[in-house]
């Protein structure tokens, strides 16, 4: 963690249990300020972590650690309420081919109901938070002038679909640096 502090480079962790994601907070908290850790932008992959305490919460927002949730992975994390605490939440498939298969999951399948997130949340953990994950903020993740193209359009509306449909969306249109690189004739 010292070296990862002074060398100021990112932390991707995987860390599975709750008990060294404990020990893992105490390393952090002990190495360095929020200040210092804040901008390095610690990551913890998969969110295998359990249910953090609200002291655990608020180390996880004050310190900027991102939470990057692996829909297949854990049906039992709070995303929800990791989110209304603050807590940075991004996507990460690991090898899941279909993101709508994870959005379907994490906006309908939660073990508990109350720990869906809406699909506009879904989005927006895909996509902008999932940007700011990798520093590319300022290049991508958002449609507005001066952002790299990147864009798809979809084969059916998925914010207003039943959620079991989801997987099925595929793309018509792709756009990457602002080029076609796929589209499908009709």
């Amino acid at each position: 963690m010292r070296e990862a502090l002074t060398t100021k480079r990112q932390l991707l962790m995987h860390i599975t249990a709750d008990s060294s994601f404990k020990i893992v907070l105490n390393v952090i908290k002990e190495t360095g300020t929020a200040a210092q850790w804040r901008p390095l932008r610690l990551r913890i992959e998969h969110n295998d972590i359990g249910n953090p305490s609200k002291s655990q919460r608020k180390l996880l927002k004050d310190y900027g650690i991102m939470i990057m949730h692996t829909p297949k992975f854990d049906f039992d994390s709070p995303i929800r309420s990791l989110l209304s605490d603050g807590i940075l939440l991004g996507i990460s498939p690991d090898g899941t081919t279909n993101p709508f298969w994870d959005i379907m999951v994490i906006t309908s399948q939660q073990t508990h109901k109350d720990e869906n997130i809406s699909r506009e949340q879904a989005v927006i953990a895909y996509t902008k938070t999932n940007v700011f994950a990798e520093f590319k903020e300022k290049e991508k993740g958002m449609l507005s002038k001066g952002m790299l193209a990147d864009l798809a359009v979809l084969s059916q509306d998925i914010f207003t679909i039943p959620a079991q449909q989801l997987p099925s969306t595929s793309s018509v249109l792709t756009m990457i640096y602002g080029k076609i690189v796929y589209f499908q004739a009709f």
